[in-house]
């Protein structure tokens, strides 16, 4: 969030499909505080079958703070029901070791389907 620009054009390339497949805007969804954007959630169709296919969340984010705790949590449980309805059997998403968001998911009901280790060389 430190380059507003170069966060502009992502949110742009996620919303035209280009990041990982097609916007499921029907998922995805926007809270606003006033004039503000202060949660958000991006569903995209990745190419493929699930687990590792399918509708997929693209990204989760709210502002810090308790006044918006829980916003991330809603979004995701509202995109699940959305999911549902349309026939959609799978959500996949991924998180990192050790991202207290983890725990946040597992209480939503998603579980592991993969791991997967990345080894940065110099």
């Amino acid at each position: 969030f430190d380059d507003p620009e170069r966060v502009t054009r992502f949110v742009q390339q996620v919303i035209d499909g280009e990041v990982v497949g097609p916007l499921l805007s029907e998922a995805s969804g926007l809270v606003i505080d006033g004039d503000r954007p202060v949660a958000l959630l991006f569903v995209n169709r990745m190419p493929g079958e699930p687990p590792l296919g399918g509708p997929w969340v693209t990204d989760v984010a709210r502002l810090p703070g308790d006044a918006y705790r829980g916003l991330g949590a809603t979004l995701v449980r509202r995109a699940l029901v959305v999911l549902r309805d349309t026939g959609e059997g799978a959500l996949g998403l991924a998180v990192t070791a050790g991202n207290p968001a983890r725990a946040v998911y597992e209480r939503l009901g998603f579980r592991r389907a993969s791991s997967a280790r990345r080894i940065l060389i110099p």
